[in-house]
């Protein structure tokens, strides 16, 4: 690998979040499944306040960002708890010549 994900943070920065996975339901388990996960990441803030209009004049939202091994399977809609705040996982960005992925992180009310 090119890049690694120890070349982009110090000792100490890289934490445990709590992650919950939705897993559909299917013929055997139709409620589906949730299961929680603890991942090490990288998190931090990518802008401090975007707005995004909409029918009601307009919301205030945080994004955040972060980086996370490619062996840790986070995916697009998955849920990252930061401080007891739901944020869900809106993009991936797969690196070709890294050991990790970047991902953008939403604030969530579901």
């Amino acid at each position: 690998m090119e890049y690694k994900l120890n070349d982009f943070i110090e000792d100490g920065e890289l934490e445990n979040y709590k992650v919950l996975k939705k897993i559909k339901g299917d013929l055997k388990n139709p409620k589906g499944e949730e299961i929680t996960e603890e991942y090490p990441m990288f998190i931090y803030k990518k802008t401090l306040r975007g707005y995004n209009p909409d029918t009601n004049g307009g919301t205030i939202t945080g994004q955040m960002c972060g980086k996370i091994l490619k062996i840790y399977p986070l995916k697009h809609g998955d849920y990252v708890y930061i401080e007891d705040i739901k944020y869900k996982v809106s993009e991936i960005l797969p690196r070709i010549r890294a050991d990790f992925k970047e991902f953008t992180l939403e604030k969530t009310d579901e």
